[in-house]
């Protein structure tokens, strides 16, 4: 086979590892390693949710590491949630603070 050429390497349809997003386009990123495993629960869940496929959706009870690992998912939403809520409407206020201070100064501007 020496010398023929196209016969063997390069890019060939459907070579590689298969796809575990069932056709969803992927990314590569970094995440900071603590991350880790609260991502790849968090994407679990995410992929089950929209997966058309009811058969593919758990109904019952998961085995319990994996039932940790969501409680534990759902409680850190909850504080972002709870965090990011706080967080707006400090910035809210301080936007309306501003443009009262601005009323004001052109008041007295007068």
């Amino acid at each position: 086979m020496a010398g023929v050429k196209g016969k063997s390497g390069g890019k060939r349809p459907g070579a590689g590892r298969p796809c575990k997003s069932e056709g969803c386009p992927t990314k590569v990123m970094r995440v900071p390693s603590y991350m880790k495993n609260k991502i790849e629960t968090l994407i679990r869940v995410k992929s089950e949710w929209l997966s058309e496929d009811e058969g593919n959706k758990p109904v019952g009870y998961l085995d319990e590491a994996e039932e940790k690992k969501r409680r534990e998912l759902v409680q850190d939403l909850e504080c972002i949630i709870l965090y990011e809520k706080i967080r707006l409407e400090k910035a809210r206020n301080l936007v309306k603070q501003q443009e009262e201070d601005k009323r004001q100064m052109r008041l007295f501007e007068d």
